[in-house]
């Protein structure tokens, strides 16, 4: 009798832990997609950084740029800006080398892709 009984309280203190985590995952706040508008080979995926390690970019923009290749794509840009994910911010491609972030608490921050394929800040 313990023993099946430890089973279930195992099983029920199981679900409610992956019930909590799976709410958590999903009620992230989701991501936006901006595909390149010149040849459509690349994204920009703008996210909300939720990593707790850094404390200072908790809650800010994270940029990915990729381009898309199968089977995966090739991240060419991963950064974390100071950009607040909560206040008033847009993403733009202003060609296929070079992006731009406005944002209302930080101001424009372009990037733009060199020679090399890597891309850096750059001036907007």
């Amino acid at each position: 009798m313990a023993s099946n009984h430890k089973k279930l309280l195992f099983l029920t203190v199981s679900f409610c832990l992956l019930s909590v985590g799976l709410y958590l995952f999903l009620s992230l706040p989701e991501g936006k997609i901006i595909q390149s508008p010149y040849d459509g080979t690349m994204i920009i995926l703008v996210t909300n950084n939720t990593q707790i390690l850094d404390r200072t970019k908790f809650g800010t923009i994270r940029l990915r740029v990729q381009k898309m290749q199968n089977p995966l794509p090739i991240t060419l840009l991963d950064t974390l800006t100071d950009a607040s994910w909560r206040l008033s911010w847009s993403v733009q491609w202003l060609d296929n080398s070079h992006i731009k972030l406005k944002s209302s608490d930080v101001g424009s921050i372009c990037w733009s892709e060199k020679e090399n394929k890597k891309w850096v800040k750059a001036d907007c």
